[in-house]
């Protein structure tokens, strides 16, 4: 950040790693508490995650040189696509598999409150509470208490619920897109919001791999243009762009509305 020489992109950086500070102790200050709500849950994410996205968006577009209304749209893009990214991230923990590259239940087992939890534990009875609050809240577990976790927030609908936030956050990135001028990396953008939540619909005999973006021609130009001024990211680019070529073309995977 001292290369761009730029006081507005250190300034950017430095505000987001604050952020991202307060969003892990707000995340050690709310762990394995079972009366954690969504609107914390959210103020963790946006401080753990989508900080980051939004700052890297807004600091490309300020070295960019491009005007505050860009600069604040691609910002509120970065937010969005970080939220629908970990929430994405947090279902997948109890509805993924090997293809999607988590292994089912690590959350449950740390103890994590995300989304799906919350809005399990919100829609609990008492006897549904006891058994959060003893697996949750005391870290007892026993080898059938993940099924059983899983049957509750299937039960209650809260997957679900949890997928559509993720893919309503991915639209709001996408919407965020709408007021910028038309350039060959926009599509690219969107294309990345669709991405996020196309893992959600990645069938486990499906490989990671065969979910990559084949990237057109107009599209790597643009890339290779941005990255010519250092030497390396110009060459992991090609060596990436030449590693796609020798793959064999995948499927492209639809996302679909619940």
């Amino acid at each position: 950040m001292v290369e761009t020489g730029s006081l507005r992109v250190l300034d950017i950086l430095a505000n987001a790693s604050a952020t991202i500070a307060e969003g892990e102790v707000l995340q050690l200050t709310a762990a394995q508490d079972i009366t954690t709500s969504e609107e914390i849950y959210f103020k963790v994410i946006r401080g753990k995650t989508a900080a980051l996205f939004a700052a890297a968006c807004e600091v490309g577009a300020v070295i960019a040189g491009k005007e505050d209304q860009t600069v604040r749209a691609l910002a509120a893009y970065g937010d969005a696509l970080g939220i629908s990214f970990q929430i994405v991230d947090d279902l997948l923990d109890y509805t993924g598999s090997t293809a999607t590259g988590k292994n089912i239940g690590d959350d449950f087992r740390e103890r994590k409150l995300t989304l799906p939890v919350i809005k399990a534990i919100a829609a609990a009875d008492d006897t549904e509470r006891a058994f959060w609050h003893k697996c949750i809240a005391k870290g007892q577990q026993e080898a059938e208490d993940l099924p059983h976790a899983i049957a509750l927030m299937t039960r209650h609908g809260t997957l679900e619920a949890t997928r559509a936030q993720a893919l309503y956050w991915a639209e709001q990135a996408k919407s965020a897109l709408s007021d910028l001028p038309d350039h060959p990396l926009k599509p690219v953008l969107t294309d990345l919001s669709d991405y996020v939540v196309a893992r959600l619909n990645q069938r486990p005999e499906r490989p990671v791999r065969s979910r990559a973006r084949r990237w057109p021609p107009t599209s790597r130009a643009v890339w290779l243009e941005s990255a010519k001024s250092n030497a390396r990211p110009a060459a992991i680019l090609e060596h990436a762009f030449a590693r796609q070529d020798a793959a064999p073309p995948a499927a492209t995977a639809q996302t679909s509305q619940p």
